[in-house]
C-alpha cells in the first residue's frame, strides 16, 4: 500500500506532506481528508480509484499529521497553497473530494478554481463550524472547543496532541452509539 508519506515544501517554506493511491496515470483528484483525519483516510479509496482509474493525490492539511504548522491558518488559505500542488505536481485540471471536515475545503477549491475542478464530491460535508454564528446546534463539545480556541488556542492544540493517540482506538460497536452523543 503507497501509504509513505512524501513531502513538498512550498514557496511560503511551509512542509506538506502527501500521498498518492489509486492509478498513478488515472485522472488526477485530490482527496481532502475530514476531521481528525489526515491523508491517510484516503487508502480506503485505493482500490476504486485504481478501478475507476482515478490519481487520488492526499495531502495532510496544514498542521495536521506530517504536515508543518503555520502560525495561522484559515479557510481562504488552502485555495492557493493546492494551486501551488497542483503545479508542482503537473496536474492541471482536477477532480476534488472532501470527506465531513474536508468538503469546505473542496468547495472553496471548486469556487476558486472554476476552470480547473472538473467536479466535487462532498460525503458526509460538515460546514465550518468555527464560522458559525448561531452554534445552538451543535453538541456542547464543539461549543466548548470553539469557544477555547478564541480565550486559548494553546490549551485546545494541546488538548488534540494529547488525544491524538485516543481518537486512532476504534470504539466498540457496541459503544458507538453513546460516543456519537458526546
Amino acid at each position: 500500500m503507497p501509504d509513505a508519506p512524501r513531502f513538498l515544501e512550498l514557496s511560503s517554506g511551509l512542509r506538506l506532506a502527501w500521498t498518492e493511491y489509486g492509478a498513478p496515470d488515472g485522472e488526477p483528484a485530490f482527496f481532502c481528508h475530514g476531521w481528525p483525519g489526515s491523508r491517510r483516510q484516503a487508502v480506503r479509496l485505493d482500490a476504486a480509484a485504481k478501478e475507476f482509474g482515478f490519481r487520488l493525490v492526499s495531502l495532510d492539511r496544514p498542521g495536521v499529521a506530517q504536515s508543518a504548522r503555520p502560525l495561522r491558518r484559515t479557510l481562504g488559505d488552502w485555495p492557493p497553497l493546492l494551486e501551488e500542488v497542483a503545479e508542482r505536481l503537473g496536474i492541471g485540471r482536477f477532480c476534488i473530494i472532501g470527506i465531513s471536515g474536508g468538503g469546505p475545503y473542496a468547495l472553496i477549491s471548486a469556487w476558486a478554481f472554476p476552470d480547473r475542478v472538473v467536479a466535487a464530491a462532498i460525503v458526509c460535508g460538515a460546514p465550518p463550524i468555527a464560522e458559525m454564528q448561531d452554534r445552538t446546534l451543535l453538541a456542547p463539545a464543539y461549543r466548548k472547543l470553539i469557544d477555547w480556541h478564541g480565550s486559548r488556542p494553546g490549551a485546545v492544540r494541546w488538548l488534540f496532541r494529547f488525544m491524538r493517540p485516543f481518537v486512532r482506538v476504534p470504539v466498540p460497536r457496541s459503544l458507538r452509539p453513546y460516543v456519537l452523543n458526546i
